[in-house]
């Protein structure tokens, strides 16, 4: 998608959701199917606070707020313990993002199963990490 074809979808989306409800502001942006670039992100910069793409890590320290790392919770990429290890992020000085698109019995593959959700909270939850939204994030990163 060229610029203008970005800046129109951007604007749907606003319009969107407006139409949903007026105090929506989005402020942050997921990279269609992760793929991000040098001309998207300099984009984004005028529009969103962050973008993530679909590399999975922890972003700590300095990081790229337009390609912000996020892990899938998606059970064809990440397993059990891999989420474990994800969930180490605060332990050492950062902070993780999930993604999945769907959370069903039957999953699409992008997705995941209820029960594998439940893991991965289950793994935050003994760590007691706070589970916050992006922007929520961000604040506390002071970002």
């Amino acid at each position: 998608m060229d610029e203008a074809g970005m800046a129109d979808e951007f604007e749907r989306n606003r319009r969107y959701f407006s139409a949903l409800d007026p105090s929506i502001r989005p402020e942050n942006f997921a990279y269609p199917y992760g793929l991000a670039s040098i001309g998207y992100k300099r984009q984004l910069r005028g529009s969103f606070r962050s973008s993530r793409g679909i590399l999975p890590g922890i972003n700590r320290r300095l990081v790229d707020l337009h390609f912000l790392r996020a892990t899938p919770l998606v059970e064809e990429l990440i397993d059990g313990p891999a989420i474990e290890h994800a969930c180490e992020a605060p332990e050492s000085g950062g902070w993780l993002i999930f993604y999945s698109h769907d959370i069903v019995a039957r999953p699409s593959p992008d997705g995941c199963a209820p029960q594998f959700l439940r893991r991965a909270l289950r793994a935050v939850s003994r760590r007691d990490i706070p589970i916050v939204t992006v922007a929520e994030a961000l604040r506390r990163a002071g970002a």
